[in-house]
């Protein structure tokens, strides 16, 4: 699936960069930022050409993240249990 694109960057993430520079530089006058605005494309436009759905993987992995914990816990409520001699109720 082709991803939409707007001068090589995907869609959401031109949007929201060209948000924050027209707010750097067109309300604030902060035109030392139109550099960085540029090296911040050219970024984007590398992320973009080497994955189309990186902003679909950081929403997904930021929706996500808090959803793992790596440390095994005791949990006697669970309904979905290990098998004995499979890490049943200990801790290491």
């Amino acid at each position: 699936m082709r991803i939409k694109t707007i001068a090589g960057v995907e869609e959401r993430l031109a949007k929201v960069h060209l948000a924050i520079a027209i707010a750097m530089l067109g309300v604030w006058r902060i035109w030392l930022y139109f550099p960085f605005c540029v090296a911040v494309h050219l970024f984007l436009v590398w992320l973009t050409k080497r994955d189309e759905n990186i902003f679909l993987i950081y929403t997904q992995y930021s929706r996500q993240s808090d959803v793992y914990d790596p440390w095994v816990r005791i949990d006697r409520k669970s309904k979905v249990k290990r098998p004995h001699g499979f890490g049943r109720d200990i801790l290491c």
